[in-house]
């Protein structure tokens, strides 16, 4: 078998007791027939004694021009390889549970239909539509479901920058990005709800089973509103940073009247202090002559008296 064509069924489907882990479209390498094959998880609050689904195909027209129904059940053999998941189990050894468990009905949590290839009959569709029609539960009631499945995970790649960014400034779990990334906007139905490095869980688990992200505080930040809040107040704080020029040092704060008037006296201080220095300087240099004068007739003076003493 190889692949054709992958299904992205990354979102939480709602009102549905099941959710679909994986969807593929495979081809016989030797005979060329076309098969789909779908896992799913049981995320409902009971055991799964059966599973309805319908496969719609496509070709040009938006009318279906094949309806096929498919049945999987303990009787048919089409549950396919299980792995039943439970509370204790690591998930590195989900795999020795893989296929060992005959049970006939699907527990809580359990996945299915993994290698139960459904036959296409024709091979010129351009689009598949996968429907789930109704489940029989283990203690014998049924449930109508015609749920069209339809993909409406949103990814994180998808989101713009100011949301990326925002996603950074409230993200508390930096260090769970290593392992698992943040790869979708997280969902919650009333059946399950969907973490955002992708793995689904049942609407009571209070963490993520995988990453152990809490689920409250995700649909609390992490959706798109929530994004689109953040980075709305992110820009009003940035405003009102700007506008606040009190947190740049270049930035004076306006003067009050009494302020400037001191500052005006203070300077009128400045200017009479400057001009009185100046009438000082101005009567040193006008005495500098008459002290020299005075200077040499006291020194002829004291010559004079010498020489009469002699």
């Amino acid at each position: 078998m190889r692949a054709v064509e992958h299904f992205d069924f990354s979102a939480i489907i709602e009102r549905s007791p099941v959710q679909v882990l994986e969807g593929y479209v495979v081809s016989d390498i030797e005979t060329n027939e076309i098969f789909v094959v779908f896992t799913f998880q049981n995320l409902s609050q009971k055991n799964i004694r059966s599973l309805d689904i319908r496969l719609f195909l496509y070709q040009d027209m938006n009318v279906p021009y094949l309806k096929l129904p498919f049945n999987y059940s303990y009787d048919n053999l089409t549950f396919g390889i299980r792995n039943r998941v439970t509370e204790k189990q690591p998930k590195l050894f989900e795999w020795l549970f893989e296929g060992r468990n005959e049970s006939k009905v699907i527990d809580i949590f359990e996945s299915f239909g993994k290698a139960t290839y459904i036959k296409i009959p024709e091979t010129y569709f351009k689009k598949i539509e996968l429907e789930i029609t109704g489940v029989k539960y283990g203690n014998g009631t049924d449930e109508k479901l015609n749920i069209i499945v339809a993909n409406k995970c949103r990814r994180f790649s998808e989101l713009d920058d100011e949301k990326k960014y925002a996603f950074s400034k409230v993200n508390i779990y930096e260090q769970a990005e290593q392992y698992h990334p943040t790869k979708v906007i997280p969902q919650k139905t009333e059946s399950a709800w969907l973490c955002c490095c992708g793995y689904k869980n049942l609407t009571a688990d209070d963490k993520c089973r995988v990453c152990k992200r809490d689920r409250d505080w995700q649909m609390e930040n992490l959706t798109d509103d929530k994004l689109e809040d953040t980075v709305i107040q992110l820009k009003r704080e940035s405003d009102v940073l700007l506008r606040n020029k009190t947190k740049f040092k270049a930035y004076k704060k306006p003067e009050t009247d009494e302020e400037i008037q001191k500052k005006i006296k203070d300077y009128e201080k400045v200017i009479q202090n400057l001009a009185e220095q100046e009438r000082i300087n101005e009567r040193k240099k006008k005495m500098i002559i008459p002290k020299i004068i005075l200077f040499f007739g006291i020194l002829y003076l004291i010559m004079y008296l010498l020489m009469q003493l002699q």
